[in-house]
């Protein structure tokens, strides 16, 4: 929706509807600075901003870039994201450069040290596509599979991990045997790793199925202009529009984007040390330290902490958890069976959150019971 407000300088504006931004224009036919205009110091940052920019596509090679940028500051800049551990390729990755540069092949890793991508995605409905069997497993692994042949979001995820200069990727239908039972329970019990161990998850938020792709080609905010001027009362006049910033805080609670309603994918993304979302309207980068936007909105704080720093009591951690159940159980699965394996890294990464804050005192370990912790069992029924 696309609206307009005026504001007089001074107003209180506090209590208008959420989801506004406010911007003056680059020029000024008289001199007010942002101070007289902005009460809090966080408050001038916005206004400073200006205009945003938010590019066409995020296909393009400019947002590959930027994404690129917010790759590297990431890694030269913040402690909280980098690896405390050596990490190792999955049992089996995509290797994106090989002889052939239109095609990619599979790979057995053998427990190897790596960087690679991970991508996150819906299915979608219909058949499965082209997915990695038994008998087409030494196919792929000696002789490749054509970039061409790959549904539209694996190959945007592809050429993306490409020039992010990542040469690996992890994509589930590719790197698990799709027909073998064994394969994929063994699979099934390493995702936790697979996600936290990647240097990048790819989210396809913005894309019901496969065949959708990862980049949106008409991304767009519904406000990227903003102008002041001087009215002969005395008094400055701000003009203000609707944004349609793509939040990440509560957005799982309001399922705006079709990756927010698949089970899989809320584990997905809390395990990832650094997820690239392409969602509707523009790239969101979020890490361990913070998010960030094409529109230059910032946040100097993670969305996707597991257990919130504030909370310092065990009553707190499990009402925290009772929170993500609730959440988890909005989302929904291809199969049933699938209920618990797509919580278990969930769960082992709370259990290891309940010993950071709490140490190794033994009055405060737990056991894990399908959804609920034994030591609150009464308040989780």
């Amino acid at each position: 929706m696309r609206g307009e407000k005026y504001v007089r300088r001074g107003q209180n504006v506090s209590d208008m509807e959420k989801g506004l931004l406010v911007g003056t224009s680059i020029s000024w036919s008289h001199e007010t600075p942002v101070s007289k205009i902005t009460s809090k110091e966080e408050d001038r940052r916005t206004w400073q901003a200006g205009i945003c920019k938010v590019l066409p596509s995020s296909g393009s090679d400019e947002a590959l870039q930027l994404a690129k940028s917010w790759l590297d500051s990431c890694r030269e800049r913040h402690p909280k994201c980098a690896a405390t551990t050596p990490h190792f390729l999955p049992s089996r990755v995509i290797a994106l450069q090989g002889q052939d540069s239109s095609r990619v092949y599979l790979k057995e890793t053998k427990g190897i040290e790596g960087e690679y991508a991970a991508l996150s995605y819906c299915w979608g409905p219909g058949g499965p596509g082209l997915i990695t069997t038994k008998d087409n497993y030494r196919n792929h692994q000696n002789f490749g599979i054509s970039i061409s042949d790959l549904p539209e979001t694996i190959r945007d995820a592809v050429h993306a991990a490409k020039i992010l200069g990542l040469g690996h990727l992890w994509v589930d239908r590719l790197c698990i045997v799709q027909d073998s039972v064994e394969d994929w329970a063994h699979e099934a019990a390493l995702m936790c790793a697979v996600y936290s161990g990647a240097t990048l998850t790819l989210s396809a938020d913005g894309s019901n199925a496969a065949t959708q792709g990862l980049f949106q080609s008409d991304q767009t905010l519904s406000t990227l202009d903003y102008k002041t001027y001087y009215d002969p009362g005395g008094d400055n006049l701000v003009y203000i529009k609707r944004s349609s910033h793509a939040s990440l805080s509560g957005r799982a609670s309001d399922m705006t984007q079709p990756i927010d309603q698949r089970g899989w994918t809320m584990q997905e993304r809390l395990m990832s040390p650094r997820v690239l979302h392409f969602t509707e309207e523009e790239m969101v980068w979020e890490c361990n330290t913070l998010t960030e936007c094409e529109c230059r909105r910032e946040s100097n704080m993670s969305t996707r902490e597991l257990a919130p720093s504030g909370i310092t009591s065990r009553e707190g951690l499990y009402e925290h958890w009772r929170h993500i159940v609730r959440e988890y159980a909005k989302r929904s699965l291809a199969y049933e069976t699938d209920k618990m394996p797509a919580l278990r890294g969930l769960v082992e990464k709370f259990q290891r959150v309940m010993q950071d804050v709490f140490g190794e005192d033994t009055d405060v370990k737990d056991e894990y019971l399908a959804g609920l912790w034994k030591n609150d069992l009464v308040e989780g029924l």
